[in-house]
């Protein structure tokens, strides 16, 4: 977020700028789709392996995910 600050700051023409910015947005979407994803992952493999308490922390960080919530919840429900 601080790298978007310092582009919005800067004397760049405004549609660089935009370009900039939007291309950052889209990294940092991309960062949260990819830990989202591990942390799911990570979730499942350790219920797979019956490590239920190691599983329940990484389930419950998706939880609330768009993709993953409605997997995570099933799973947070397998635990109990």
């Amino acid at each position: 977020m601080r790298e978007i600050e310092v582009v919005r700051a800067s004397d760049d023409p405004a549609p660089r700028k935009q370009r900039q910015i939007a291309r950052r947005e889209r990294r940092i979407a991309s960062g949260r789709r990819r830990l989202a994803t591990a942390w799911f992952n990570t979730a499942a493999a350790y219920y797979n392996l019956s490590r239920f308490s190691d599983a329940r922390p990484f389930a419950e960080k998706v939880a609330s995910d768009d993709q993953f919530g409605e997997r995570a919840r099933e799973l947070l429900a397998l635990l109990k």
